[in-house]
């Protein structure tokens, strides 16, 4: 059954977007977006950049609208000491009763600790804090934020006097010479290596800006190590060297049952008495009252970010990096213009590089998923996070329907099949009772197969009771280009050995970006005597080494691929000798035949070659047309062999070859065999005039004879020739056939300027 439509209602859940950045790159690799809960959506885009040795660049980010069903905040799991990642942030927001829905990595942090760099504020009490002003990220209980300067103060009050307390829940160092104080927050103990004087309060206040309260001192003591830190207490810690005089005085006046006052205030923003969860970090301003900063650190890596736009909605923010073919990375410039390019009038850089993350829950999904691809191939565990939590319970009324496939790229006449979720008005997923498919244009369905024709969108709409949600894919019917490939390696051009077989794959493009294509696509053909491609294999087939191409076809787009398939191991005898590879190659080049026998082709690659056997090899290298010199009177005086006449007298007209003076005249002497001397100076002469150094280094340089001294200097400086044992050349030694095709094929490979 075949159904179709024309117009439909698209809805909330699948919105349509076309993703465009100039600062990433003017090509939409791919695009996607959903929404994931209340004023929450979630874009994937990867452009291919403008920039030369860039390539992909992928991006991730929520865009939130801020509403108090959805609202954001910071997670550091069960303790600010150590590091945790996403999935184990989620599973601890789970836990404690809460949803989580998207998250993204956020400040910087000691590797060696996971203790955060900078000021935490979570459910309205300060979590940590240092003594520093840093640019950080605010929300009001309703989701509202800001980005502001945040100083956090926390002052101790004692009978003796006042001090402020410079950290909370930091890692205290041997030599820090400041009062900090710790909460149940931090661990379950302080996690002390120093010696420090710790002084344990009871309190059931917790720290909050704005706030102030009263604490007993419950014990004192000095000691190297942690102290535990219970609920209802709280502990106030001095190093006892390399501490402030006045600061380790006040603390050692204290003693059990003494009352203290604990203090706590922020500057930089009076909003800040307001907020629900907040976060400063040491990282860059990226944006300021719309102004894009300068002078940023350079160097491309992995980026967090989050900024706010004009109408108040928050841009959590990642992109990829270091990682060819997925996701080059960003500078810090770049990353501030793109900010600014999706609307951000404020915005701050969060820990990126190895630390950049993004996870969420997919439309029905019950786990959350890491969207990104983390450069250190899997999550990075961290300090914390920001996540968003629905705060709404589930109802189990269907609001809406998520069908894949979505908003993918396809060559037209794939075949997809349809699968449907139901999404209730809280965002969980629900029971779907029946699903009705539509699809628009020439596309057609099949039970719950859709088949994708055309070129442009096509529309599948997903249909139960009153509520219906729309899929928009895209169908092209003639890409780009073809692309080959062997498993997952690209083939630009293919050397099989004939018997081969290979299994073959086809990749359709529109641009750079990959369209999902059914196999049955793609049309295979063999152009040439190169063998057959059948089911997506190509088996290789050629008598001799034979050139040829592979034809792919899809649409109206047609690729070739060049291929050469080789004869290996063509002599019986050669298919273990050191020169096998130079003696295959020049076989296939018809520059050296063999000897046939009964049992096969053999070579006799460690026999002397003779000089009429080295002319016929050295004038078949050269091409030379030696059918007109067959019948030429011979220069020669001694008699010729027919099957080498036409090549020695062509190689002799061209002055390559001479011969030995007798007294009946000058002999050519076919069936002496050949010196190392001798080939060298009759391939020297069909090279080129070389710039060399005549100086050679052989330690028989003196048994070189003089008129073949000039051309073993040739043939050694470039790579033609070398040394033997003890370095030397031995000019009187014979040739064998192994070390003549040798030098024909290192000739061959000779590139001159």
């Amino acid at each position: 059954m075949r159904k179709r439509i024309l117009s439909v209602f698209v809805a909330a859940m699948l919105v349509s977007q076309t993703a465009f950045s100039a600062v990433l790159g003017s090509e939409t690799v791919g695009s996607k977006s959903y929404e994931i809960s209340d004023g929450t959506m979630l874009y994937e885009n990867k452009f291919m950049s403008d920039q030369e040795g860039v390539g992909l660049q992928s991006e991730y980010y929520a865009e939130y609208t801020p509403n108090s069903d959805t609202v954001p905040v910071v997670v550091t799991g069960e303790s600010i000491f150590g590091k945790k990642t996403a999935a184990q942030a989620a599973a601890y927001m789970r836990e404690n009763g809460m949803r989580p829905m998207i998250g993204i990595n956020a400040a910087f942090f000691s590797l060696q600790n996971g203790v955060t760099m900078g000021h935490i504020i979570s459910e309205g009490r300060v979590f940590s804090k240092d003594s520093t002003t840093l640019q950080g990220i605010g929300f009001n209980s309703d989701g509202a934020a800001f980005i502001a300067p945040l100083a956090i103060n926390v002052s101790l009050s004692t009978e003796e006097g006042d001090v402020g307390i410079a950290n909370v829940n930091k890692f205290n160092g041997a030599t820090l010479p400041y009062i900090t104080l710790f909460t149940p927050d931090f661990s379950d103990n302080t996690e002390n290596e120093a010696e420090v004087v710790s002084v344990v309060v009871e309190t059931d206040e917790s720290l909050r800006v704005g706030g102030e309260f009263e604490a007993v001192v419950k014990s004192k003591s000095q000691h190297t190590g942690g102290v535990a830190l219970n609920e209802g207490e709280m502990v106030i810690t001095v190093n006892v060297d390399g501490s402030y005089d006045y600061h380790r005085n006040l603390i050692n006046s204290l003693n059990e049952g003494d009352t203290v006052k604990i203090s706590c205030s922020a500057d930089g923003d009076e909003r800040w008495a307001d907020v629900s969860e907040a976060l400063a970090s040491v990282g860059e301003t990226l944006i300021s009252d719309g102004n894009v900063s300068s002078n940023l650190p350079k160097g491309a890596a992995p980026r967090t970010a989050v900024g706010i736009t004009d109408e108040g909605k928050v841009v959590f923010y990642v992109i990829d990096g270091r990682q060819k073919g997925i996701s080059y990375g960003v500078q810090l410039k770049t990353l501030a213009a793109r900010m600014a390019e999706l609307g951000c009038v404020e915005a701050i850089n969060l820990d990126g590089g190895g630390s950049t993350s993004i996870s969420g829950v997919y439309p029905g999904a019950d786990e959350i998923a890491v969207i990104n691809s983390p450069s250190d191939g899997s999550l990075r565990p961290v300090a914390n996070f920001i996540f968003l939590k629905n705060n709404k319970p589930r109802t189990d009324i269907l609001a809406s329907i998520y069908t894949t496939p979505h908003q993918n790229k396809y060559l037209s006449g794939t075949k997809v099949e349809l699968s449907s979720i139901g999404i209730d008005t809280a965002y969980y997923k629900t029971e779907l009772q029946s699903v009705e498919y539509f699809i628009d244009g020439e596309s057609y369905l099949e039970e719950n197969t859709a088949t994708l024709i055309g070129n442009g969108t096509v529309r599948i709409t997903a249909k139960s009771g009153a509520v219906q949600s729309v899929s928009e894919n895209y169908v092209y019917d003639t890409p780009d280009t073809i692309k080959l490939y062997s498993g997952k390696k690209e083939i630009q051009s293919l050397t099989v050995p004939d018997g081969e077989k290979i299994e073959l794959s086809a990749k359709a493009f529109v641009g750079s970006a990959e369209l999902i294509a059914d196999d049955s696509l793609f049309a295979f053909d063999a152009e040439g005597e190169i063998g057959t491609v059948e089911n997506g294999v190509f088996s290789a087939k050629a008598d001799v080494t034979t050139k040829g191409n592979i034809i792919i076809t899809a649409g109206n787009t047609i690729t070739r691929i060049p291929v050469t398939v080789t004869r290996d191991n063509i002599f019986k005898d050669a298919s273990t000798h050191w020169a096998k590879d130079m003696i295959n190659e020049l076989a296939d080049m018809d520059v050296i035949s063999g000897y046939e026998t009964d049992d096969g082709l053999y070579f006799k690659p460690d026999n002397s070659i003779s000089r009429a056997e080295f002319a016929v090899m050295l004038a078949r290298y050269m091409k030379l047309d030696t059918k007109e010199h067959e019948i030429k009177e011979d220069y020669f005086t001694d008699v010729l062999p027919n099957w080498a006449k036409g090549s020695i007298n062509a190689l002799s007209s061209l002055g390559f070859i001479s011969g030995k003076q007798t007294d009946d005249g000058v002999v050519f002497a076919a069936n002496d065999e050949i010196t190392r001397a001798e080939a060298a100076a009759i391939i020297g002469r069909t090279m080129p005039e070389l710039d060399i150094d005549e100086e050679i280094g052989f330690a028989d340089s003196e048994q070189i004879p003089h008129w073949a001294s000039s051309y073993v200097a040739k043939l050694y400086s470039t790579g033609v020739v070398s040394g033997g044992d003890g370095n030397n050349y031995m000019p009187n030694r014979n040739v064998t056939r192994a070390e003549s095709a040798t030098m024909l094929y290192k000739l061959s490979k000779i590139q001159y300027n």
